[in-house]
Order: C-alpha cells, then structure tokens, then sequence
C-alpha cells in the first residue's frame, strides 16, 4: 500500500514539472517521438527483411544448391543446377533427408471460362511439403495431386477465380509452353507468405508435374546443365547432425560420376543454407535479385543515430534546467529525501516522458505505414494487438531510452548538496557544461554525417544516370511483342519471331518512329545469358561469356560504336544468321588476340552449337548494371529467339505514337491481349530504385536528424539567454550593440557545430568509401560535399539560435536589472 502512495505521489510530482514546463516539455516529449517514430519505422522495416523463410520449421535443415561454372579465370554462380541432381542427392548421400526439384513462373496466363488471369505458378516434386511449410487448408499431400494435371490453389487464388464457390474439383487452362494445359483442383492451400524466397509470396497454385514442352521436361529430368535456361532450383534437407561441409565435399565426385571429367573441371556445387538466400545472395555469390544485408545494417544505424540524436536532447534540456529544480531537491533532502529516491523520481519522469513520446510515435508510424509500405514494396502491418511480443518489445524500447535518456540528468540533479540550493549558492552552469557541449556536438556530427552521405548517395545516382553507357537509350520503347501468350502454343516457324521483319516493318510505318531493332534481352540491366564459349588459341578452355541475341539493326540503332570489322548484314553475308559473332574489347583483351576479325569463335551447347567466326569489334558498353564491371560480351544473330522489339521515336508527339503501336500490337495480338510498353529509360531508373530508396530514408533520416538537433538547440538557447540575461543586461548599458549580443549568444554554438564537422567528415569518408566500393562505377567522394553539409549544418544552427538571440539583444536592459 505504502509503495502505491508513493508512486502516485511521484507520478503527481512528474506529471505537475510537465506541466509546469510546458515548452520544455514540448521539446522533449516531441524530440523523443520523432527519434522514437523513426527508429521504430525502420526497426519494423528491417524486421521485414530479417523474416524472410523464417516461417519453415525445418529452415535451419533447409539448404539450395548452388552451380558454379568456372572459365578464363573468372567465376558464374547460378542457383539453377541440373535436373537430375536431387534425386542423386536423395539416392547417394545418406546426409540428406529429402530434396525437391522446383521451377516457377511468376505470371503464367490462365482462363476460366472466358475469363483471363495472370497467376505464379510453382512446379515442384511431392518432397516440396515435405521440407517446406505450405500448409493444406482443404485436402492432404496423400491426395492432393492424383494425376500430373492436378494442383493444389492458394486460398486468395481461389477466391479470386471462384469466389465464395468451391474450388475443388474444379478446371482451369493454363496457356504455357512449358506447362499448359487443363489443370484441376484437387487442394487449397494457405497463401504462401510474402516474406518467401520461394515465389516471393506471388505463387498462386503449386503443381507436381504436368510439362507440356519437350525442352521442360529435359531440363527438368537430365544432367544436362542448364545456362539460365529453363531453370530449376534444387533444395534439399539435410538430416539432423549431418555436417553441411562434408557433405560438400562429396560433391566433385558426384559431378564427376555423372557429367564427366570435362564438366567436373569447370563446375562446381555449392550449399547455400535457406537463411542465407535473401540476405546473403549478393555477397555469397554476386546475385543481387534479393535483399542485401549491407542495406539492413546501413538503416539500423540510420536507426540508432537519430534516436540517439532523440536521448541526447533529452539529457541536454533537463540537466540545463537543473537551476529551476535546484531548490526542490534541497528541500527534499532536508526532509530526509534519499538521494536513491530522488533518483527514481527523475528516472520515473523520464520514462513518463518516454511513454507519451511512444504513444505519438505509434501514431505517427499508423498515419506514414501505408506510404512508407508503397514506397519500399513491404506490406508491413502495425497491430499491436495481435502481436503481444511487438507491443512488449516497443514499450521496453521506450523505457529502455527513458532510462538512458534520464539516468545522467537524474544522477546529477540528485547530487545537489541541499546547503548550496537552498542558500541560493548553486549556479546551473558551474555543473556538466562541457557534457552538455559534448551532446551538442554530437548531435550535430551525427546530423552531418547523414546529410553529407544523402548527397554522396545522390552524386552517386547523378553519376550513373548520366555516365556514359556507350549505347544510347533516349526516346526508347520497348515493346514485348514476341512474348505474346500465343506464342507458346505455336511451334518455332510459326511464331512472330519467325516474321520478325514483317513485324518490325509493320512498327517502324510512322513518321515519328526513328529507327527499330529487335533483340531478346535488355542492354543495361540483364545482360544476356551467360553461355559456354571455346575461341581460337584456346583449344580445350570453355570460357563463359554473355550472349547477346540481336538483329543488324541493333548496333546502330543504340548506337553502339565498331571498332573493328563489320556488322552483322544478312543480305550480303547469309551466313551471318548462323556463324556470326561480334565481341567487345574486354573480351578480345580477355583472349588475349592482337587481330580478332576472322578468329574461330564457338558457342557450346548440349542442345545446340553454334560455330563461326568474329566478324566484329564494338567498344565497351554496360550491359549490365554500374554495380558490375564490364566483362567480355559476344552478340549474335538470332531471328528466331527474339523477345522485344526496341523502338526509337521522336519527341514530339510521343501519345500519338503509342497509339500507332497499340493499333499495331492488336494486328499481331489476340483481342485479349492488352497492349504493353517500357519506356526505356524509365526501366534504367528502376534497376537503381533500391539505391533511390535508401537516398530517401537516408534524406527523410538527416531530415529527422537536423530537426532534432535544432529543437535541442532551441531549447538550450533558450536557456543560456535565460541564464545570462543579467549579463547582457550589463552590456547593453555599457553600450553593446544588437549585433555583438548576437555574436556573444551564437559564438559557442557555431564552434560547437565546427568541431562536430572535424569528427563528422572522417566517419562519413570512411562509410561512404565503403558504399561506393559496391559500384564497379562510382563518382569521387568530393571535398565539396562535406563542407557544403558542414555549411547547412552551421546556417541551420545559426538561424535556430538567432530567434533567442535577437530577442535578448532587443529587449529593454532595465527588465533585467530592476531587481539589482
């Protein structure tokens, strides 16, 4: 009982100096649930990230297989291996428990009716449910799949198809090469997670067999290794105490035994343990299509940074107001107040402090959730209610920081010696001066660091959208015409592609349209292919190189400049269609060849080769990404294989022009098919969207930062003129002017954001250097950024100080000094 009184006692006591300090309260409570908004913003984002297949019981067993196919000194990791190879990891190694063959589409056309959808579909072996968790709703893995053509629908699938109908036992049509077909449904299952590696939460029905294309079914059952092509994953599960290493071990034999000595020499197997996938792909082995932990450590630092920024100011504002509640401590501990309960009071205020900052924060996070989830592609839910543990951790957070924020001040205001307070001897300032200028130097390096890496972030962005590619993309549309959905049920002679002139003569009959080419993957972000090669002078050495697949148009319409040689002409050359290659100049250096026009050059494949000779020489383009450095790269001629077509158009009139290709996309598309187009540059924007990404949370962060920094400093200076108001009372008497009253207040705190720059800019070097390391292509790191940073961080400093400042320099002298 007697503990209730005094807690509420104490509770009245923090409750009345909140009150009572209405504007520093403000300052306080608002700083904590911005820092504490921001961190809890990102902590949610970066728990998002981190739960990617965490889902799977069985995910610390769970490992993907990894192919590595080594040529010229140079490394290829893929997670496509052969088809074949799980059921030899099953039959031969003791240590696996299950493995499971999987191939999936994300968008495969399919009709109910009259109807069409688009649907992720998931072809996999039965063992799929056996390793991973995809829960049954309706039906069991025992009779699920009956038949080849059965599968099992996700829950949201079934809903949009049928309804509130029962699905099961009901016929949809997927129109695929590789696995049209009717398909009937025999389960329903739970949706697959968004936070899944596996389909990335995009797969609609799972199905255990049914390939309709002989390719398919290659793939998906022989030693052939697939290049990219067809691909299928392979997981298994690893017996419980089986050692991972040793299992990979076994592996050169295994390749050995079933592909030969050839393949063994330039191909390895890899284990990738599940938890590694999204996180770790890029690091592991080069494949950036997933997360990146780099980007979930650079924001969990964005994190802590401004919520420290968020505890500093707390700590500064409440050991500068340890004048006004010096006299109340000297009371309490004439009357016999223990320094120990003197401390739990202000560490008490400061954790009430910290409750209602979290209860703004809350909110605020509620009210950006639905923007920040659009901007960063995450369906992050904030229900507090159904998570127990979320709500426990975030209140924990807040007490945790109240209690740092509070333990210094609580530990200093206790120390008043009761003689020195209540003689009215005790001088605010004489105590924790420099620890205060300490936090506001920090405070302000951390707001600096952040502002000079969002502008290091964003040099880094301008650099890549106007490097010098060596093609050129402007006024580029890319239209996927022979990827129609028809195409996959036509035989190759049949297909558009087979027409391609027709098709591309038909787009080009525009006045606004420049020039057309046609070719199969994107210049700049998907780079081909990555195919086997044997060259001359280098009999018995496969070489592993990108491979184009072009039209003659292509070099000149994106402008990509010869060197050396000439360019792929059909007509006068027939035989360019089939023994034609053109390289680039990494790759002639690669092969190290003096004179390349007229060399033997061969792409090896199990189902196909492709022998000829290099007619050509282009410059160094970037096929891929600035995050990778330019590779040797071989283009071809290759009517039959083409995907888009590329269409250069004016300017001007530019509605007027997609018009005229939708009008022409219906002559080849069926009447369902609705007309589909990319703006070239547009796509070159999105494969940075994650870096655009982070120079937005880093920006939004350095926003938070500074805004912090200055509520801090506007509270503080709003107590140094409180606390020399005599002083410049004196002064103005003696003569001073209004600008060196300004001067005298804003001294200190310019120097103090000067030494914060001399800690800041070696951090921000050293984090930025680390960042632009992860360009093959970057920009310098420019002196000018860090004083430019510096030089907003002043002015802003500044300019908060100043509205104290000019209002003590302008007030009436005798106000300060009638009472001396």
């Amino acid at each position: 009982m007697e503990a209730v009184v005094v807690f509420k006692n104490y509770l009245v006591i923090a409750l009345r100096n909140l009150n009572r300090q209405k504007s520093f309260s403000a300052i306080n409570i608002l700083g904590l649930a911005i820092g504490l908004g921001t961190c809890f913003l990102i902590v949610l984002y970066i728990q998002d990230e981190l739960s990617f297949d965490s889902w799977h019981a069985k995910g610390d067993r769970i490992y993907r297989v990894i192919r590595e196919t080594r040529s010229g000194g140079q490394s290829d990791y893929l997670p496509l291996t052969s088809g074949a190879l799980a059921r030899a990891l099953e039959r031969d190694f003791p240590e696996v428990e299950k493995a499971v063959r999987v191939i999936t589409w994300s968008s495969v056309d399919v009709r109910l009716d009259e109807k069409k959808f688009e649907m992720g579909v998931c072809v996999a072996d039965p063992e799929l449910f056996e390793i991973f968790d995809f829960p049954f709703v309706r039906g069991n893995l025992e009779t699920a799949f009956p038949n080849p053509n059965a599968i099992a629908i996700t829950e949201s699938a079934a809903k949009r198809l049928f309804g509130d109908e029962d699905p099961i036992g009901k016929t949809i049509t997927a129109e695929s090469n590789h696995h049209g077909g009717e398909r009937t449904i025999t389960a329903v299952l739970k949706d697959v997670p968004r936070n899944s590696t596996l389909g990335y939460g995009e797969i609609d029905y799972i199905s255990t067999g049914g390939f309709t294309s002989p390719g398919a079914k290659y793939a998906w059952e022989d030693w052939i290794p697939t290049d990219g092509w067809r691909p299928v994953n392979t997981y298994f599960l690893l017996r419980e105490g089986a050692d991972p290493k040793a299992l990979s071990a076994k592996f050169p034999e295994l390749i050995d035994r079933y592909m030969g000595a050839e393949i063994a020499r330039t191909n390895a197997y890899h284990l990738q343990p599940l938890n590694r996938i999204y996180l770790y792909s890029r690091q592991d082995y080069n494949l950036d299509w997933y997360g990146d932990i780099d980007r979930v450590y650079q924001f969990g630092a964005i994190a802590v940074l401004v919520l420290a920024i968020g505890c500093i100011n707390f700590t500064n504002l409440t050991t500068a107001q340890s004048a006004r509640r010096a006299h109340e401590v000297g009371l309490r501990k004439v009357s016999g107040a223990y320094r120990s309960q003197l401390m739990g009071q202000f560490l008490g205020e400061s954790v009430l402090t910290a409750m209602v900052a979290l209860i703004l924060a809350l909110v605020a996070v509620k009210l950006v959730l639905p923007e920040f989830n659009a901007f960063f592609f995450k369906q992050i839910e904030l229900d507090l209610l159904s998570d127990p543990l979320l709500t426990i951790s975030l209140i924990g957070i807040a007490v945790f920081v109240g209690l740092l924020a509070g333990v210094y001040p609580a530990f200093f205001l206790s120390a008043y010696e009761p003689t020195e307070t209540l003689k009215g001897a005790f001088r605010a300032g004489s105590r924790g001066q420099w620890i205060r200028k300490g936090l506001v130097v920090a405070q302000f390096a951390i707001s600096i660091i952040l502002l000079a890496s969002t502008g290091m972030i964003y040099l880094q962005l301008d650099y890549i959208k106007n490097k010098n590619l060596g093609f050129n993309m402007d006024q580029m549309v890319l239209i996927p015409i022979f990827v129609l959905d028809q195409e996959t049920k036509l035989d190759p002679e049949q297909k558009l592609a087979a027409r391609y002139a027709t098709v591309k003569e038909a787009f080009r009959a525009h006045p606004n349209v420049l020039e057309v080419t046609a070719y199969r993957w994107w210049i700049g972000w998907t780079g081909g292919i990555t195919r086997t090669i044997r060259a001359e002078g280098h009999e018995g050495t496969d070489w592993r190189m990108p491979l184009l697949e072009v039209d003659e148009d292509y070099l000149d319409v994106f402008q990509i400049e010869l060197v050396e040689g000439r360019k792929f002409d059909p007509i006068a050359f027939p035989t360019d269609t089939s023994r034609a290659f053109i390289i680039n100049e990494t790759a002639v250096a690669r092969l190290g060849w003096d004179d390349p026009v007229g060399k033997s050059f061969e792409w090896v494949d199990r189902v196909r080769n492709r022998k000829g000779t290099v007619i050509g020489v282009v410059e160094d383009f970037h096929y891929r990404p600035l995050r990778d450095k330019i590779g040797p790269v071989a283009l071809t001629l290759r009517h039959q294989q083409f995907y888009n077509l590329g269409a250069r158009v004016k300017a001007e009139g530019l509605e007027e022009t997609l018009a005229f290709f939708e009008k022409t996309w219906k002559r080849f598309a069926p009447a369902d098919q609705p007309f589909e187009y990319t703006m070239w540059d547009q796509q070159f924007e999105d494969m940075y969207s994650a870096e655009r990404r982070a120079q937005a949370l880093t920006l939004l962060s350095s926003g938070m930062a500074i805004l912090l920094a200055c509520m801090g400093l506007f509270g503080l200076a709003a107590f140094t003129v409180e606390q020399r108001v005599k002083e410049i009372g004196v002064r103005k008497v003696l003569g001073a002017s209004v600008s060196s009253i300004v001067v005298l207040i804003s001294r200190t705190f310019a120097i103090m954001v000067l030494i914060a720059n001399l800690y800041a800019w070696p951090v921000t070097y050293f984090v930025m250097r680390r960042w632009l390391d992860g360009f093959a292509y970057s920009t310098d790191l420019s002196w000018w950024i860090f004083v430019l940073s510096g030089t907003v961080a002043l002015a802003i400093a500044l300019f908060t100080v100043s509205f104290h400042a000019l209002r003590a320099a302008v007030s009436n002298p005798v106000e300060a000094l009638r009472h001396e």
